[in-house]
């Protein structure tokens, strides 16, 4: 695999979902060749025995787990539905309920921590929801309806001092600083 497809394949983990070609190609800062040179090798790495496939639509890219493993992964997912959430897990999705919706960077602000492989668990478990968010201009997200269901709530305004909390100062102060 060639230095951009690495590097492509790790704008793609990181992202935990599908990503513009243009967004992408800009990052890597190559040309339309490169671009599609990376695409084609990572493409063939991730492809027949890998754990990890890429899908190509026309206008985005996504790595995803290899079909062939879905029963080991459904496996394991329902293991990791049924343990506990970690000290980060919750930080992540208390900040997600009191304020979202939220952008990945303005959690990551926040929190001071990169916050994608606990973001994709929440997802997998269900916890969360993220929507594409034309007035922020990145991907934005919320408490799921699921979570809300299992918290018994109707809704995330009926969270413990919610209104205090989603529209305290200092944090919204923080978040427009960074």
């Amino acid at each position: 695999m060639n230095k951009y497809a690495a590097q492509l394949e790790a704008l793609l983990y990181v992202a935990g979902g599908e990503v513009q070609k243009s967004r992408l190609q800009h990052q890597l800062d190559v040309t339309n060749d490169e671009f599609s040179d990376a695409v084609n090798a990572l493409g063939h790495a991730r492809s027949g025995d890998s754990g990890l496939h890429l899908i190509e639509t026309e206008a985005g890219l996504k790595l995803v787990t290899n079909p062939a493993y879905a029963e080991l992964i459904e496996t394991g997912k329902k293991d990791d539905d049924e343990s506990s959430l970690t000290k980060p897990q919750l930080e992540t999705l208390t900040i997600i309920a009191y304020r979202g919706p939220i952008t990945k960077p303005e959690l990551e602000h926040i929190r001071g921590v990169n916050s994608s492989m606990i973001l994709r668990n929440l997802l997998m478990r269900g916890m969360v929801d993220e929507t594409e968010s034309a007035d922020h201009l990145h991907t934005v997200y919320t408490i799921s309806a699921d979570m809300l269901q299992h918290l018994g709530l109707g809704s995330a305004k009926e969270l413990p001092d919610y209104d205090r909390l989603h529209e305290e100062t200092s944090l919204s102060d923080m978040v427009k600083s960074g």
